[in-house]
């Protein structure tokens, strides 16, 4: 099998995958999930859903180039929920870390931050955990 065989059989297989996975989110349209742990799974998959979906385009259409972008993305939301399923008390951590990460993209600081601490420190107590 030549490189290019194994592209096209690669991208067919990781289609098929994601059209089972928005498939799946669409069955789950119009309920509601009973807790932040529930929406952020739901989100993620979500997220993952779409960055798929745009990697393969892009790589039908000749952009590899551009498809690299997608797929770290995909990869590292992947595995914060395979660690959120397993260890759901990392939820608020990694949940802090991408706000974080945000409000320095962003340059904004405020109202998130104060609303996260506030629902770390009910959870935890105020362990100081988050600074």
């Amino acid at each position: 099998m030549n490189s290019e065989t194994s592209e096209l059989a690669s991208l067919k297989l990781l289609s098929d995958m994601q059209a089972e996975l928005r498939d799946a989110l669409n069955a789950l349209g119009g309920m509601h999930g009973d807790g932040l742990l529930e929406h952020y799974l739901f989100n993620t998959a979500a997220h993952i859903n779409r960055a798929v979906e745009g990697y393969v385009y892009l790589r039908e259409s000749g952009r590899v180039e551009a498809s690299k972008h997608l797929i770290r993305t995909a990869i590292e939301a992947f595995i914060r929920l395979q660690c959120i399923r397993r260890q759901p008390e990392l939820l608020f951590r990694i949940a802090l870390t991408e706000f974080k990460r945000g409000e320095k993209e962003q340059g904004r600081h405020g109202f998130g931050y104060n609303k996260l601490t506030g629902a770390w420190n009910q959870a935890f107590g105020n362990t100081g955990a988050l600074r």
